[in-house]
């Protein structure tokens, strides 16, 4: 076993992303919880067992053969660990009282993404305009026909195929697999179109610029972008809260919706913006 320990920003706990994790269907079958550990397979077959070491620090065991510097590179990026919170909770002061009690009832919590953004992607290609028990089948065939399944004395625990292994099924074996023919030719092409982009760019390039780069790929739209950029990539500026979806909750948090007033107030973070308000 090799045990490495990340620095995390403070404030962290990593109890909330374990809680955030049980609630999160798409990724239901991804990793073995319980209430103080994660653990999760990972290329070529090993697992990797994630707690809190203390308040600065995450463990990470790793049984296995891996590569530690990218289990390190994985993890920080699934849990977020570098977010800086503080700008954010600037911004929540001041902010209705109702709000900060959303805030105030995850304190530390850091965003949990996607594993990877091959993950992520596919993930919100499936799910356009299909029920999310469909999309749930739908991934598990694609972990079944392209993944990899690793044992652990827990059970079996997927790795969830990386875009080399997608794109060589090519969109008729997508298809197949999915039992969609239509899905599986768009999701080969955003699959091609996002692996031809360069991930570390995406992730700090200017945000209108990523996201331009995103929606130029045919089957990315606006809602599709600003889902990969938030939870597969972890660009938490921005958020499309005009969307129809963010109204009802947060009139039941303010009373009316003033978007242009909330891009105001949480400019640069309103990624948790919208994440404590779907998490009341």
């Amino acid at each position: 076993m090799t045990t490495i320990d990340l620095n995390v920003r403070q404030p962290f706990d990593l109890q909330h992303a374990i809680t955030h994790l049980k609630r999160f269907p798409p990724c239901g079958g991804s990793q073995f919880i319980t209430d103080t550990s994660l653990t999760r397979a990972v290329a070529p077959g090993a697992t990797i067992t994630v707690t809190q070491a203390d308040a600065a620090h995450l463990r990470v065991a790793i049984e296995g053969t891996a590569d530690v510097e990218r289990v390190k590179a994985q993890v920080s990026n699934w849990l977020s660990v570098d977010d800086d919170m503080a700008p954010f909770y600037e911004c929540v002061k001041g902010d209705s009282a109702r709000y900060q009690q959303h805030v105030a009832r995850y304190p530390g919590f850091h965003h949990v993404r996607f594993f990877t953004l091959c993950e992520a992607t596919t993930w919100f290609v499936i799910t356009q305009r299909t029920p999310r028990n469909v999309s749930r089948g739908q991934r598990q065939k694609l972990i079944d026909a392209y993944g990899v399944m690793v044992s652990t004395p827990g059970g079996l625990l997927p790795v969830f195929p990386e875009f080399e292994a997608l794109l060589k099924a090519g969109p008729e074996g997508l298809g197949v697999t999915i039992n969609n023919a239509r899905k599986g030719a768009i999701l080969h092409e955003v699959l091609a179109g996002v692996s031809a982009l360069d991930e570390q760019w995406l992730r700090t390039a200017p945000i209108e610029e990523a996201r331009a780069a995103l929606e130029a790929i045919r089957g990315v739209g606006p809602f599709t972008s600003g889902a990969i950029l938030i939870r597969g990539l972890g660009r938490m500026e921005d958020s499309p809260i005009e969307m129809p979806s963010f109204a009802e909750e947060a009139k039941a948090v303010y009373g009316q919706f003033d978007a242009a007033a909330i891009r105001r107030r949480y400019a640069g973070h309103l990624g948790y913006w919208s994440w404590y308000l779907k998490n009341q």
